[in-house]
């Protein structure tokens, strides 16, 4: 009996080892994939990519012989998918609506299908390597025809069109290289090489937005590694960006020509001003939810009154555009989603028993921060970062707990009703 045991056990070994390294390419691929350059921009439905996305991960789940022992998703996940697939009954573009929604769902069940058959490092290791992609490529459209690679003021774009889109998926990529372990000699002189090539294509990048949630994530990934060391240089690390907030609130207009922007934060203001115009008119549940704006609906309608005919397709604020599309209700449950993915964050960074396990932690507030003033995880390549991170930080909830999660915040099936036996949870991270 021991024999066969053993004989099984080794095979699921040989099969979890030749799956990560083809996990590791979907996951890269679809990162890639989901914000397309300007090359292949229409060349493929996002319903259908994420169809083709979800075939690949479940054949190599059901050759692995990969088995989930316990289903975990967030409550406020699963709340928010009902509300954006029951939205088409009153949106205003209700097709529009239902496609985007169930495309989004698709990838919800691609990223925990991942999730639960990979290793959190692989995933990192796919991440990362999508945005090196989407960087090299970039590079080689500098060195054959420049005049497409650079914006008019002289910023990198790429091949992405606009400078906002390069800097967007460069910076999605940032927090996985930072959390990233690589197993080799040299490995950490690599990683340090890599975290820095992703942060200067952002910095090239001159989108004061992701350079914004670039600096954030830096910040909270340095409070993360001084809190381990002592309270105190937390404390003064706090004090500090006290200090720098006050200041740059009392010379506010000299801040903002130092970064380009005017008073209205280049139109910014008038954008959420006439959203918040149309808001009453739907509050509790919105016009109904879609990646973009269909023209003609209220809140499109109002913006392009206040901007003097100009149409834009999202609020670039991602609470009020959760708020126009799901009102106040979708709101609520999609803070309750930030909420989750922080404080788990901060929970799996703690224990330090989830190797890259800082990753959730950092990509949370990447596209938490970066969702002040631009889309997040509006976007597929977004929506799919955010659901690996809201599944990982499920799946590691209760690790570091012998009490099990409540309904509230975790919906678990089978639910677990006695403490685990120490070690348990630390077996299951190393038998990844």
């Amino acid at each position: 009996m021991d024999a066969v045991m053993c004989g099984s056990d080794a095979a699921m070994q040989r099969d979890w080892r030749w799956t990560q390294p083809l996990l590791a390419v979907v996951v890269g691929l679809s990162f890639f994939l989901l914000f397309p350059p300007v090359g292949l921009d229409s060349r493929y439905s996002l319903l259908e990519l994420s169809l083709v996305i979800l075939t690949a991960v479940l054949v190599i789940f059901v050759c692995s012989r990969t088995t989930i022992r316990t289903v975990a998703v967030p409550t406020a996940l699963a709340v928010l998918l009902v509300l954006m697939c029951f939205s088409a009954a009153w949106s205003f573009a209700s097709w529009e609506t239902a496609r985007d929604a169930l495309t989004f769902v698709v990838l919800a069940v691609v990223a925990f299908f991942i999730v639960h058959s990979a290793r959190l490092n692989t995933i990192l290791i796919g991440v990362a390597a999508g945005g090196l992609l989407a960087l090299a490529g970039s590079l080689v459209l500098i060195a054959v025809a420049p005049e497409q690679a650079f914006y008019h003021t002289g910023a990198v774009q790429g091949f992405y069109g606009n400078r906002n889109g390069f800097g967007y998926v460069i910076l999605m990529a940032l927090p996985a290289a930072m959390a990233v372990r690589l197993a080799f000699r040299a490995g950490l002189l690599v990683k340090t090489v890599l975290v820095l090539v992703l942060a200067a294509g952002v910095v090239a990048s001159d989108s004061k937005t992701s350079i914004f949630a670039m600096l954030l994530v830096v910040l909270v990934w340095v409070a993360a590694v001084l809190v381990r060391r002592h309270w105190g240089y937390l404390a003064a690390l706090a004090l500090g960006v006290i200090v720098v907030v006050a200041f740059a609130a009392v010379n506010y207009t000299r801040v903002l020509e130092l970064l380009g922007k005017d008073p209205t934060l280049n139109g910014r203001s008038e954008i959420w001003s006439a959203v918040l115009s149309v808001v009453p008119h739907s509050l509790v549940i919105g016009f109904g939810w879609s990646r973009s704006w269909p023209a003609g609906s209220p809140h499109s309608a109002a913006v392009v009154e206040a901007l003097g005919g100009h149409a834009v397709f999202h609020a670039h604020n991602e609470m009020l555009n959760w708020l126009v599309t799901l009102g106040g209700v979708g709101l609520l449950v999609v803070v309750a989603l930030y909420v989750f993915v922080l404080w788990s964050g901060a929970r799996i960074f703690r224990t330090a028993t989830v190797e890259g396990g800082v990753w959730v932690l950092l990509a949370s507030v990447m596209l938490i921060g970066r969702g002040f003033t631009d889309i997040s995880e509006t976007a597929p390549q977004g929506w799919f970062m955010l659901m690996l991170v809201a599944f990982v930080a499920a799946k590691y909830w209760s690790d570091s707990s012998t009490k099990p999660a409540s309904g509230i915040v975790l919906l678990r099936w089978p639910q677990r009703r006695h403490a685990p036996r120490r070690g348990v949870a630390k077996e299951m991270i190393v038998s990844e």
